[in-house]
């Protein structure tokens, strides 16, 4: 029997985030991938072993209290792994520790974040860039097989560790849950444009908020949502806002799975200016409601958006303003642009995920 051991200790059920969705979604498919002689173990934290044995039957499921991200795990989490003993162990992040001898490991790496804005570690940003970027190379050295979701973050994995660059392996995503929690109709002509996702500086809504200011002028009527918490350790949104170029802007910092996907289901299309996109779950979240995406032109967002809206120049706030002006004045584009959506949604299969995950799997203990 060969045993495959999952860390999904990063999905907390209870408040699922883009690699918890990632996670939660590609565990449920994984049994019926598997062949009669292997068997799956899931790694969860403590609090969550009756969730994750409902989300995945037939799995064995195993809590842990070891804190993820923390030097504590660097030190126990080899020790923990050898006391399950599988013959391959995934681990879905960046920093994989020490793997027990004997046993192949798989890593994840869904961005290079960590390594590329090192602001976001506040202080001591600098050593930790450092940091970040050594856990990121020892994690290729130590993997077997790398995964990422994109062809792009494959990459731009392989041009910042090349020594593993014939290593790295893409599994797709599946499609969102988003469209199962609404049945709202798509509006045919809309002049509500949304954004989903953090305000951290390299998901540029600064953009946003500027190119839409010429939108506004144009049309008075237009409004720019923006769905997702404010970080207080970068000001420039919410002084963007107070100021003219809010107007006509709403922030909606909380918002039910139910509310995301009403409000992207009344909207001519979501904008996502971010330059630093391992995936873009948000793109995949509108495409499967039927709305198309205006995207910037980095990273996997052209890749995941396979023509089912506009790409632009990142900074062209411009191109921005009028990409925003034709989706809301062309209703021919943009019912073109919704059926493009609806193939490209009708591609992603979370069963497709879990065979790629697992023949992963099988290739690195070859």
């Amino acid at each position: 029997m060969t045993t495959y051991l999952f860390d999904v200790r990063f999905a907390r059920p209870s408040a699922l985030d883009g690699v918890g969705r990632h996670l939660w979604s590609t565990a449920a498919a994984l049994p019926a991938a598997l062949h009669k002689n292997e068997s799956l173990t899931l790694l969860v934290h403590v609090d969550d072993v009756v969730a994750w044995s409902a989300q995945v039957p037939g799995a064995r499921v195993i809590g842990s209290e070891l804190p993820i991200a923390s030097f504590a795990q660097q030190l126990h989490w080899p020790a923990l792994v050898a006391s399950i003993a599988p013959d391959l162990v995934h681990y879905p992040q960046y920093d994989l520790p020490a793997v027990p001898t004997g046993i192949a490991a798989v890593a994840t790496v869904y961005d290079l974040t960590p390594v590329d804005e090192p602001r976001y570690f506040g202080s001591g940003a600098g050593w930790r860039r450092v940091a970040a970027a050594a856990l990121l190379a020892g994690s290729c050295a130590r993997a077997a097989r790398v995964v990422t979701l994109s062809h792009a973050s494959a990459r731009a994995i392989a041009a910042h560790a090349p020594q593993c660059a014939g290593r790295v392996r893409v599994t797709t995503p599946g499609p969102s849950h988003l469209a199962l929690t609404t049945s709202t109709p798509v509006p045919v002509n809309s002049d509500r444009f949304i954004y989903v996702g953090n305000h951290r500086p390299h998901k540029r809504v600064e953009v946003l908020v500027r190119a839409f200011a010429e939108v506004r002028r144009r049309r008075p009527q237009a409004e720019l949502l923006l769905v997702g918490r404010s970080d207080a350790r970068f000001p420039e949104v919410p002084r963007l806002l107070r100021g003219p170029l809010g107007e006509g802007v709403r922030q909606v910092e909380s918002a039910s799975d139910a509310d995301v996907a009403a409000l992207l289901s009344s909207s001519a299309a979501l904008v996502f200016a971010s330059v630093g996109e391992g995936y873009g779950f948000p793109v995949v979240e509108a495409l499967g409601l039927g709305i198309p995406a205006i995207v910037a032109d980095a990273g996997s967002l052209p890749e995941v958006l396979d023509g089912a809206g506009v790409v632009v120049a990142a900074a062209d706030e411009r191109a921005w303003a009028e990409a925003m002006l034709r989706l809301c004045t062309d209703a021919a584009l943009r019912a073109s642009l919704c059926q493009r959506a609806a193939q490209v949604v009708s591609g992603l299969d979370w069963q497709a995920t879990a065979r790629q995950t697992v023949g992963v799997w099988r290739e690195a203990l070859l």
